[in-house]
């Protein structure tokens, strides 16, 4: 039975996560970090890998966002998905993402320290895939399940 709490499981970053001040942040809170940015690589480090969460960011995602989280949950149907919030495109999806399950949105921000404070904030509070109440104070807004 793996530990479902974030800090002894990898962080799996996809899209935007090649903007490396994200993941250096999450590193330096003691986490590890997985960059990935193609669909594939993602669906072998999920079936390779104990993933405690996914954070992605769609500004350089080479696949659609509704097909990757669909293709998580074939694989892995309650591992945590954050979808950093700063494009129409996230929005756009936001009630067929909701219907996925145990996807939240994380406020975009310039500031790589808040977006990994609130991400941080979001995978604590459902370490088990099980919350169902946003985040109070995070910023975060938690995708009903």
């Amino acid at each position: 039975m793996h530990d479902h709490g974030i800090e002894n499981r990898t962080i799996l970053l996809i899209g935007g996560g090649s903007d490396t001040r994200l993941a250096e942040e999450l590193v330096r809170r003691g986490l590890a970090v997985e960059v990935r940015r193609w669909i594939m690589e993602v669906l072998t480090a999920l079936r390779n890998n104990d993933i405690g969460c996914i954070l992605v960011d769609d500004r350089r995602l080479e696949v659609d966002l509704l097909e990757l989280v669909l293709n998580v949950r074939d694989i892995s149907p309650k591992v945590p998905i954050g979808v950093v919030d700063h494009s129409a495109r996230a929005r756009a999806y936001r009630l067929a993402l909701e219907r996925c399950g145990h996807v939240y949105f994380v406020p975009a921000s310039d500031l790589a320290h808040q977006t990994a404070s609130d991400f941080v904030a979001m995978m604590q509070a459902d370490g088990t895939g099980a919350s169902s109440a946003p985040l109070a104070g995070s910023g975060a807004a938690h995708a009903k399940s």
